[in-house]
């Protein structure tokens, strides 16, 4: 599986083998977003892009210790942690690109 997204939150890769390459364009997420994404086999995640149709929260399941960074039109998003998660704010039409801190 490379997406789910149930609950108000989105997981990516959630039943991918770790150690295989993969990525996807442009699949619908509830809340109106379009996630693509790409792991990177023993790397891990790498660069995902999330267009924001409606605008509000995006929450997705994140297992790294160290915040993502998320920008956006150039400009870096507040990001916060809620537990295993993280949750940013969205703005409708608007894309957003988040890169975890080990491939910054």
């Amino acid at each position: 599986m490379l997406l789910q997204s149930q609950g108000g939150m989105i997981r990516l890769f959630p039943c991918w083998p770790r150690d295989k390459s993969a990525s996807f364009r442009k699949l619908g997420a509830r809340g109106g977003f379009v996630v693509s994404s790409q792991w990177l086999g023993e790397a891990g995640l790498g660069t995902t892009t999330i267009a924001s149709r409606a605008g509000g929260r995006c929450r997705l399941r994140w297992n790294d210790v160290a915040l993502p960074v998320v920008r956006s039109d150039d400009a870096t998003v507040s990001v916060h942690r809620d537990g295993r998660d993280v949750w940013f704010e969205t703005v409708g039409g608007t894309e957003y690109v988040v890169t975890p801190q080990s491939t910054v």
